[in-house]
């Protein structure tokens, strides 16, 4: 089963690796050339003040593991990075999703010890996502919120091959003192997507190990019709249906064989058909 919150952090995680290496690989060219990289033309030009986006920017994706301060994803919030670059994945709600298979039985997933078979079983939800992301002050906080969505503009045909719907936007939050403390500098981006989750049954259902046809053997050039039994067998075998019957002569008997509601078309009249035929190449 796909768990649907661990797959967004993956997305994200990705999103933010591939903004460094891109950098990172602009930069170490023989002959550096920063200004063809995502970042630069992303944010080159934007500037708050003494603060410059597009310099900042480059500060904070080029931050190590050993950095405390390097942009990372967080499950639910940590507290312990309140103050620090974080995208923060909070789950507020689920809802019904509009995408559920009949019965939610979505296909054959292998037969158990018993030779039984075990279906796999589906349901699609509508998952809300509230990523509160924190800073050390509200310019980073800023640059984080743009950075993330302008990356979730770029990468929207990725992020469809892991989400059936993935929208997003700004939220304010009401902050919540014993989530996020009164002096931390927060915003908020919600993010809802459709999924579906794919488990396998609990019940298993025994197999089919034998096929039986139901009918009868017919001689049609017999002048007294073959009577019918009051209650004609649904399952037989094929001993019944004359494919091994002789005369004493050594002659075959011409035989057919033929079904009451055998109707031209029908996949009833498809089988005595080739039952039929089976007959007569068995004979020659």
């Amino acid at each position: 089963m796909k768990i649907a919150v661990l797959t967004l952090k993956t997305v994200l995680d990705s999103l933010l690796t591939w903004v460094r290496n891109d950098y990172v690989y602009y930069n170490t060219l023989s002959t550096p050339a920063p200004e063809k990289s995502w970042l630069y033309s992303t944010f080159y030009g934007n500037s708050h003040g003494n603060f410059d986006y597009y310099v900042q920017a480059v500060n904070m994706i080029s931050r190590t593991d050993v950095d405390q301060n390097k942009l990372s994803t967080r499950l639910m919030f940590d507290t312990s990075r309140a103050n620090l670059p974080t995208i923060h994945i909070h789950m507020p709600s689920e809802t019904p999703g509009k995408f559920t298979a009949l019965n939610g039985q979505i296909g054959f997933s292998g037969l158990d010890d018993d030779n039984n078979a075990q279906m796999d079983l589906a349901r699609s939800f509508g998952s809300t996502y509230d990523l509160i992301i924190t800073g050390g002050n509200s310019e980073e906080v800023i640059l984080i919120y743009e950075l993330l969505q302008a990356l979730f503009i770029a990468g929207h045909d990725t992020i469809q091959n892991y989400f059936a719907v993935f929208d997003y936007a700004g939220n304010e939050l009401m902050v919540n003192p014993e989530i996020i403390p009164y002096n931390t500098f927060y915003r908020a981006f919600r993010v809802s997507v459709q999924d579906e989750r794919v488990v396998r049954s609990i019940v298993a259902t025994p197999t089919v190990e034998d096929i039986y046809f139901g009918g009868q053997a017919v001689n049609p050039s017999a002048e007294v019709e073959p009577e019918q039994p009051t209650n004609p067998p649904m399952f037989s075998d094929f001993s019944i249906l004359g494919l091994k019957k002789v005369s004493e002569g050594g002659e075959i008997p011409d035989i057919q064989f033929d079904w009451l509601g055998a109707d031209e078309g029908s996949t009833l009249s498809f089988i005595k058909e080739m039952l039929n035929k089976l007959y007569l190449l068995s004979n020659n």
